[in-house]
């Protein structure tokens, strides 16, 4: 009697995860959860402000389904002053996170057994909503070229079927960034075979190498023509329960993405609505100082995983994760990174995420997300010591 498409869908793993760490804190347990890829630090005070002011307006109504006028010109400035990309009001929209802007795009493109090209380790929720679009999941593994996205890796998987190849840069889970001139190829790529760049930015401020990730729509017009890019106020402003991402895209994608949205969940909150326009209006300076908070914990986490012995972790670029093999630890109890993982919470109260919830080819990881003060971050790092000694 239910959904036979739905039964095959799984829960997101590292929700799941936090789910159960929280559990094992509301029992009074000492657990360290570093599971949730989720900003530790406050959200900026003038986004705070421009929402508080929202509410002592009054703005609780209905807006347009894709968001606020003055909302979309933040997002169409943004992506000029950022990206270097010119979108005009009927090519973006806002959605109740990029999430739901992705699982929008999916919805719009793909038809029964569509391909989508799928860089491997991938973020959980790509492969489930490509499954609920239909579409077929292409997966291509990244792992042997050190995590390293090659345009010669997207052509290999190239079909008379393929629809679209989803980008993610840095990436979730491993923080690695797609080299710009490995972009530009892929770009060539998508315009000579003629199918859809799904680019998610979500990332794209918390990098450290030497320079800004770039935007692949910006490489000229007939890439824009087939580019959908993804981003969201979470990551970079601390704001990942206010739900708010946001996209830009062809009029006529967008177009249909808005329908589907009217007859979801229509417009998102407005009161995020009107932080967002304060946190894309507003000086940068403050994700910046983010990102130095970051790179600090980044290296401290990158210093001490360094001292443990048989593990190896994917190159820390960006991001928050460190993305740690972990199978040379493997034994008759621990057979999976799932075992890994339910173990290591049970047993010493750290919370990771299991890898293979990244993608076939990953049981062998765990991620661990460093969105955490740096004393949190040694006490995790003891644990999974203890526990690897054990």
């Amino acid at each position: 009697m239910l959904s036979k498409k739905l039964l095959q869908i799984v829960p997101s793993a590292t929700f799941a995860m936090k789910a159960k760490a929280q559990e094992l804190i509301r029992q009074g347990k000492k657990i360290v959860s570093l599971t949730i890829g989720e900003c530790d630090l406050p959200m900026p005070k003038h986004v705070s402000s421009a929402a508080l002011a929202a509410i002592q307006a009054g703005h609780h109504n209905y807006t347009d389904s894709g968001g606020l006028y003055e909302l979309k010109q933040a997002i169409i400035n943004k992506f000029k002053r950022d990206n270097n990309i010119d979108y005009t009001v009927n090519q973006v929209m806002a959605a109740t996170g990029g999430k739901q802007a992705l699982y929008n795009i999916f919805q719009a493109i793909l038809n029964p057994g569509d391909e989508v090209i799928l860089p491997e380790p991938f973020w959980v929720s790509y492969i489930e909503q490509i499954h609920l679009a239909d579409g077929v999941p292409v997966v291509i593994n990244t792992i042997p070229n050190n995590f390293k996205l090659t345009a010669e890796l997207v052509k290999q998987a190239i079909t008379p079927k393929t629809k679209a190849v989803v980008l993610n840069s840095p990436s979730n889970p491993t923080g690695v960034i797609v080299d710009d001139q490995e972009l530009k190829k892929i770009a060539e790529l998508a315009v000579k075979h003629n199918f859809y760049v799904i680019s998610d930015e979500v990332y794209e401020f918390l990098y450290f190498t030497e320079k800004k990730p770039l935007s692949i729509a910006s490489f000229g017009k007939e890439i824009f023509d087939l580019t959908l890019t993804v981003n969201a106020i979470s990551k970079s402003f601390s704001m990942t329960g206010w739900r708010l991402g946001f996209v830009g895209g062809s009029a006529e994608i967008i177009k249909l993405m808005d329908n589907l949205q009217s007859q979801s969940t229509s417009n998102p909150n407005i009161i995020a609505q009107y932080a967002a326009i304060a946190a894309l209006n507003g000086d940068l300076k403050c994700v910046y100082e983010m990102r130095d908070v970051f790179k600090v914990r980044r290296d401290f986490i990158k210093s001490k995983l360094a001292t443990i012995p048989n593990i190896e972790v994917a190159p820390m670029e960006g991001a928050f994760y460190a993305f740690i093999n972990v199978g040379k630890y493997f034994n008759n109890q621990i057979k999976s990174s799932f075992d890994f993982c339910l173990k290591l919470l049970g047993e010493v109260g750290l919370g990771l995420t299991p890898g293979g919830a990244f993608g076939p080819s990953c049981d062998q990881y765990v991620r661990m997300s460093y969105a955490a003060d740096i004393d949190v971050l040694e006490e995790g790092i003891l644990r999974l010591k203890k526990f690897l000694k054990n």
